[in-house]
């Protein structure tokens, strides 16, 4: 073996031990884990765990070691399967309530046709998605707001999801399955912070004044603690039915029916591998 670096990590391996490898080498101790941590930054992965005594390997270590013994081992290979991994990896968030709605069917259906891809869920508040979007944390977003980034594809789509109204159990007493702006009366209803979600009410409610909207929530928790406080009715997509329904609220359909947006945030620096392409394929079908 010729490659340095890659002999160090051979014997390190094989020694589970800085200071063994060191005395085989006739070289200093930092010498060697310096050219570990060094071969881990070229490869672009942890190799081995130090935590432990005697060292063990993680599982691209373990891959890397196997790839030497069978004479297979160079950088450019492992960097090569460390790309590969990474575009079966998706990572994906959404916040309130998009992710209830559609982006858990979407996961189910790509793991059920590529069962080798993995797929990283992060679901939050508004907020939270979009810090990590700012981070470029994500491969994936789906969020009800436009927000200004060089570093995603965005793709508007319209929501065609029937959307409704949740109020305390019995109120108000109309025997149908939907509600119209004034069954409501004077309730206050609660919107969520989405500028989507206000316009979408806005143009239901029409030119009722007899109405307080005030947009308080971006939550599900917080949204059950103000219905629970008497704070008034909540606008929220049907998938929270079971949901209201098991807090004794009572939930209708929105009439004449609310259509609202939603955008599809994707990577624009990230290699489109076939993974992500086909889980965006799958998620604008639905949306």
């Amino acid at each position: 073996m010729t490659d340095k670096g890659l002999e160090i990590f051979k014997i390190v391996a094989e020694c589970g031990s800085n200071t063994e490898a060191a005395k085989i080498l006739g070289i200093s101790q930092s010498s060697v884990s310096r050219a570990i941590t060094n071969l881990e930054k070229e490869l672009g992965a942890k190799l081995i765990n130090r935590d432990t005594m005697p060292f063990t390997l993680t599982s691209h270590g373990v891959v890397l070691l196997n790839m030497i013994d069978e004479d297979m081992g160079t950088r450019q290979r492992f960097k090569r399967y460390i790309s590969e991994q990474t575009l079966r990896q998706i990572k994906v968030g959404s916040s309130f309530p998009v992710l209830c709605t559609y982006l858990s069917d979407e996961v189910d259906k790509l793991k059920q046709n590529e069962p080798e891809i993995k797929i990283m869920s992060y679901s939050g508040d508004n907020i939270g998605i979009r810090h990590m979007l700012a981070l470029k944390d994500l491969d994936v977003a789906v969020l009800p707001d436009r927000i200004n980034s060089s570093d995603y594809h965005i793709t508007k789509v319209i929501n065609d999801y029937e959307w409704g109204i949740a109020v305390p159990g019995g109120v108000p007493k109309i025997d149908r399955l939907f509600i119209e702006p004034n069954d409501l009366g004077a309730l206050p209803l609660l919107v969520p912070v989405e500028s989507s979600s206000n316009t979408a009410v806005s143009q239901w409610l029409g030119d009722s004044d007899r109405m307080h909207r005030s947009d308080t929530y971006n939550s599900f928790e917080t949204l059950l603690s103000l219905i629970n406080r008497g704070y008034g009715a909540a606008f929220a997509p049907m998938a929270m039915r079971p949901y209201f329904l098991r807090h004794d609220f009572t939930f209708y359909i929105c009439y004449p029916r609310i259509v609202t947006t939603a955008y599809v945030y994707s990577r624009s620096d990230k290699d489109r591998s076939d993974v992500l392409e086909t889980f965006l394929t799958l998620l604008n079908d639905a949306l």
